[in-house]
C-alpha cells in the first residue's frame, strides 16, 4: 500500500511547477519576438503550431526551444537580407545613356 508522504512528493510538484514556469515564461517570449516582426498573437501561435505540429496548448519545452530557434534562423535571415538590400545601392552604377547613332 502507497501512502501519500509530502515530503517526498514536493521534489516532483517543484518540477512540475517550474516546469510549468518555463513554458510560460518561452511562450510569451515567443509572443514578444513575434511582436518584433509586426505579428499579431494569432499569427504566432499558428506558426508555432506549424513549426511544431502540435497545439499551442500542447507544446511542451521542447517545442517552444524549437520555435524560438526557428524564429532566430528567420531573424538572421531577415537581417541579412536588410543587409544586402542596404548595400546594393552602393555597390549598383547607375546606367550609363547611350547615344543613338542615326
Amino acid at each position: 500500500m502507497t501512502t501519500y508522504s509530502p515530503v517526498r512528493d514536493e521534489p516532483a510538484r517543484a518540477r512540475r511547477w517550474s516546469e510549468r514556469r518555463v513554458r510560460r515564461e518561452l511562450r510569451a517570449g515567443l509572443l514578444r519576438l513575434g511582436g518584433h516582426l509586426g505579428w499579431d498573437t494569432q499569427r504566432v501561435v499558428r506558426f508555432s503550431e506549424a513549426v511544431t505540429r502540435r497545439s499551442w496548448r500542447r507544446c511542451g519545452r521542447g517545442d517552444l526551444e524549437r520555435v524560438v530557434a526557428v524564429f532566430a534562423e528567420l531573424a538572421s535571415r531577415m537581417r541579412a537580407t536588410s543587409q544586402e538590400a542596404h548595400a546594393l545601392p552602393e555597390q549598383v552604377s547607375p546606367p550609363q545613356r547611350t547615344r543613338r547613332v542615326a
